[in-house]
């Protein structure tokens, strides 16, 4: 069954896609599937379930509910959740991050992805597993609570 593109008025979706490429830095246009959604202009925040997809370039956020946060036009958070809500990030110059948990919340301007429940991070042949992970993009740092880890050291 084909999935229904979310259908908004123009001026939300290149509100929306102007916010998120800010928040990323980027220039790259914001595609997002869903299978229903709102805007609430009046509190900045953007609700859409069902089958949620959100990429811009080589980025992509999955999840079952997604809500986005505005402020002063500007994206703060967005917070997903799922089955396994997930995410893929690809790093300047470094393999691709994946992660997956039941709820994430990626905070903005702080550059960090909070992963709980079954959380999990992949980077090339290292991976991380915990109750709960937090991720920041901007030192391509993983810290966690109850932490199993199995990473690859690099050869000499």
């Amino acid at each position: 069954m084909k999935r229904p593109l979310l259908s908004l008025s123009r001026p939300i979706i290149l509100c929306l896609s102007a916010q998120l490429a800010n928040a990323q830095a980027s220039d790259l246009p914001v595609d997002l599937i869903a299978d229903q959604g709102e805007y609430d202009g009046a509190t900045g925040v953007a609700t859409y379930t069902g089958n949620v997809v959100i990429t811009q370039g080589d980025m992509k956020l999955t999840g079952d509910k997604v809500v986005i946060h505005t402020k002063e036009g500007k994206i703060t958070s967005v917070e997903s959740w799922g089955s396994l809500a997930t995410f893929h990030y690809v790093p300047a110059n470094e393999p691709a991050v994946d992660g997956r948990g039941k709820y994430m919340k990626y905070n903005v301007p702080a550059g960090v992805v909070d992963i709980e429940g079954d959380a999990y991070v992949k980077q090339a042949q290292n991976d991380t597993h915990g109750d709960t992970l937090s991720y920041n993009l901007n030192n391509e740092t993983v810290t966690g609570k109850r932490v199993k880890m199995s990473f690859l050291p690099a050869s000499s």
